[in-house]
């Protein structure tokens, strides 16, 4: 339990001498005859690493039993830093079964030493072959664009696109730009009195043509 709340808390794995030293504190005041087995409670570094470490293979347990199913899957990548200045790239997953059922989770975080195509790469792929997911049953890979990412010789898609051509000859991993980061680039290139238009058409296509009546007297929304 102590392990699991400070992992979920980001709080750092030595603050656990801490706790158990509040815990032998109150359980000397409050119930003397129990502070002998708080104090036996191992609480060690690296024993709260492991137990994490544990929590985290149980979370992960149901979703690589479930992705060993996925006919078809689609990977979105994002690489950002945590508050601690650390670069990461977090990989979510959309996977598609035999039974038409669509599993949307996030797949992994990945600590990243550099963030060159290369070692973005060496992250997926260490995501990839730990989760048992096949190279050749990847669809699409949905990226921000940024050069790591997208760079023509060393970017990731790149020698993602080596990788799965060189087991794979006959599949091709197709790539698609992040509609957000799009939308975000649309919004910075167009000026006020543009966005005023287009959401006045916009609100006038909304009101005009919620609702459009066939010949036939049937009405269909749109």
């Amino acid at each position: 339990m102590v392990s699991y709340k400070l992992a979920k808390r980001n709080k750092q794995f030595s603050d656990d001498d801490i706790i158990k030293k509040c815990m032998s504190d109150v359980a000397g005041i409050m119930c003397p005859e129990q502070k002998t087995k708080i104090d036996s409670i191992a609480l060690s570094r690296r024993t709260v690493v492991r137990r994490v470490e544990k929590i985290s293979d149980d979370v992960m347990s149901p979703l690589k039993n479930t992705s060993k199913q996925f006919l078809w899957y689609s990977l979105v990548l994002d690489e950002s830093t945590d508050v601690q200045g650390t670069a990461q790239l977090l990989v979510f997953i959309l996977g598609l079964d035999a039974n038409f059922q669509l599993t949307e989770e996030i797949l992994s975080v990945e600590p990243l030493k550099n963030t060159t195509g290369k070692d973005l790469f060496h992250a997926v792929k260490n995501c990839i072959e730990r989760t048992g997911l096949e190279w050749n049953n990847m669809e699409s890979v949905t990226t921000d664009r940024a050069r790591a990412l997208t760079g023509k010789n060393v970017g990731l898609l790149k020698l993602m696109n080596d990788k799965i051509k060189a087991e794979h000859p006959s599949h091709a991993l197709v790539p698609l730009h992040c509609v957000i980061h799009q939308e975000s680039l649309c919004k910075v290139a167009l000026n006020d009195s543009t966005l005023l238009i287009q959401l006045s058409m916009l609100s006038i296509l909304s009101e005009a043509g919620s609702l459009i009546t066939s010949s036939s007297g049937h009405c269909w929304k749109i």
